[in-house]
């Protein structure tokens, strides 16, 4: 082999080793950093003031300080926050609950707060109306204006018997959860996605699914739920004792759910590095001595 073609062979495997280096480099720093991280928080509880901050006496004051048909009434119809609580910038996308109990449809809806811009469209139920259509599944999609990085959206959502099913007072404590089991999988079930995130390499319009998570078991008490390493979530559940009219305990539940996406390779750089090791292992095969 001549000098020259040993010089070429010797630059296009360091050229290749570089470009190894550059796909690995972002990925690596994404895990030790956690650049990448979305996140999310649901919460649900029978006021607006509960959801924003169950330990503030005046929400406190305000949830308990009710008749017993009022507090009926927002069991039937819960307050839900959604916040998107990612540190990086990941928009979320969709949302999906999914009631997950045969007896009980989702019916009207409506937003309560949301920040300027954000009109999330409500593919299920396909109308907002009492007594319109119904869906077992909530779906939000964010498309057009997307769920920034420390925003949140509030909604009031009314819970009926499904048709056919009995005709029984509806409370969410007792549909989204299992009251009476143990089965985690029998509770409310939840999806959220976002887009792919701050990293060049991601393709625009790619989103990153979080796994389904059901709901944590409600043990109507003050209770921690420990993160889960197999779908990032975690729970906590607040009781606010009864007061006033004596309407019964009050809870407010929240679950979070995170997930670390690390950057994917590039197709050109990828593409690069293949065709710099096809050329070198060319060049070196014609250039071995025949025997």
């Amino acid at each position: 082999m001549s000098d020259r073609n040993s010089d070429l062979l010797r630059a296009l495997f360091a050229l290749a080793v570089l470009a190894a280096c550059c796909l690995a480099g972002p990925a690596a720093q994404a895990q030790e950093e956690i650049l990448a991280q979305a996140s999310y928080r649901l919460s649900i509880a029978t006021t607006a003031g509960l959801v924003d901050d169950p330990h503030d006496d005046l929400n406190m004051l305000e949830a308990t300080w009710r008749t017993p048909s009022d507090v009926l009434l927002s069991r039937r119809n819960p307050i839900v926050k959604l916040e998107n609580t990612s540190p990086d910038d990941f928009n979320l996308l969709n949302f999906t609950l999914d009631i997950n109990d045969p007896n009980f449809v989702f019916d009207a809806m409506l937003i309560l707060d949301a920040p300027g811009g954000v009109a999330p469209i409500i593919t299920a139920p396909s109308d907002i109306v009492h007594s319109g259509s119904t869906s077992s599944t909530l779906e939000f999609d964010f498309g057009d204006r997307p769920l920034a990085p420390g925003e949140s959206i509030t909604f009031i959502v009314e819970i009926e018997p499904a048709l056919g099913a009995p005709n029984v007072q509806a409370d969410f404590r007792n549909i989204l959860w299992d009251k009476f089991g143990s089965d985690r999988d029998d509770n409310a079930l939840l999806s959220v996605s976002f887009d792919k995130g701050p990293f060049p390499e991601f393709v625009m319009g790619d989103t990153f699914d979080l796994p389904i998570i059901p709901f944590y078991e409600y043990p109507f008490d003050n209770e921690q739920f420990d993160t889960r390493d197999s779908d990032g979530a975690s729970g906590k559940s607040t009781i606010i004792p009864s007061m006033g009219m004596k309407s019964g305990d009050l809870g407010h539940f929240e679950i979070n759910q995170q997930g670390i996406v690390v950057p994917e390779p590039t197709s050109c750089l990828t593409m690069l590095i293949g065709l710099l090791l096809l050329t070198a292992r060319s060049l070196f095969r014609r250039q071995r001595p025949q025997r």
